[in-house]
């Protein structure tokens, strides 16, 4: 298990508005499900996620940055 801290939340969102992404846009950029993207978006502090969630959410950031 990885955990997104909330820099990394923060910054999710932030690039989800600035690229007027949708919940399911935004999962599919990433490539994951809309569930997921929901439960990471909606959390309110550090998430403890899958090894693969981490990977590819660290990756997009990282990317869109």
């Amino acid at each position: 298990m990885n955990i997104i801290n909330n820099k990394d939340l923060n910054r999710l969102r932030s690039q989800r508005g600035a690229l007027n992404l949708t919940g399911a846009g935004l999962a599919n950029e990433i490539g994951l499900s809309r569930q997921t993207i929901s439960k990471i978006l909606n959390s309110d502090g550090p998430l403890a996620v899958n090894s693969l969630t981490y990977k590819l959410v660290t990756k997009w950031l990282s990317k869109v940055d």
